[in-house]
């Protein structure tokens, strides 16, 4: 019988122990679900975190900012002006073609006709004036091809046109004839639709399309 009791009180406080250890841990976890303490927490979180995500957003607006304005410079500096002067070229060598005529040809090049524009003195000046004219573009592709957006694989075609033109011009009594003596289409084509990209993105006017007469913009 003592035995018993004695095993009965000995067994007591450790139930006691155990049921009050249960209930520390719970009132622990309903203090850390607590919703002020989750409020505390996200807003610790959001403190720490907000320096890193202001900066973030700083540099993301900055890379933007900074990818516009070379997008800008790149229309107003190198794609607009060629643009404008390969029109120039076309008028000068419209010209050309109307007042230097070759009965039947089917594709007219200037090159192909030096001694005749030689001899008209207005045709001759306007060819001074179009190789003139494409020696800015010249300056342009040679100073401002790093703001190019996208490639202009054709500018090393044209570059050989032009020095052939310029050529003629010193010395036009002695013109080679070969396929680079022709203005590379592909070269104006580029060029417009790069400037189309980039106006795209501001609203810009686009080039005009390309039509069948274009062909005549060979030089």
């Amino acid at each position: 019988m003592l035995d018993n009791l004695l095993a009965t009180s000995a067994a007591t406080p450790l139930a006691e122990s155990s049921s009050t250890v249960g209930l520390d841990v719970g009132a622990i976890w309903a203090l850390l679900l607590a919703p002020a303490v989750i409020a505390a927490v996200i807003s610790g979180l959001i403190t720490l975190l907000a320096p890193y995500i202001s900066r973030k957003l700083r540099r993301d607006e900055a890379t933007e900012a900074a990818a516009r304005e070379l997008n800008v410079r790149a229309l107003n500096e190198f794609y607009s002006p060629i643009r404008e002067l390969l029109n120039e070229v076309k008028v000068l060598r419209d010209e050309i073609n109307r007042r230097v005529t070759v009965a039947n040809e089917l594709a007219w090049h200037t090159l192909d006709h030096v001694p005749e524009i030689k001899n008209d003195k207005v045709s001759w000046a306007l060819f001074e004036a179009m190789v003139a004219t494409n020696e800015r573009i010249k300056q342009l592709l040679d100073e401002k091809s790093g703001l190019a957006r996208g490639a202009v694989p054709a500018s090393g075609r044209w570059r050989v046109h032009q020095s052939l033109l310029k050529g003629a011009l010193a010395n036009p009594e002695e013109v080679p004839r070969t396929d680079l003596s022709y203005f590379p289409t592909e070269f104006e084509t580029q060029i417009n639709k790069n400037f189309d990209v980039l106006a795209g993105q501001f609203g810009a006017h686009s080039a005009p399309k390309a039509n069948n007469n274009d062909k005549k913009r060979e030089t």
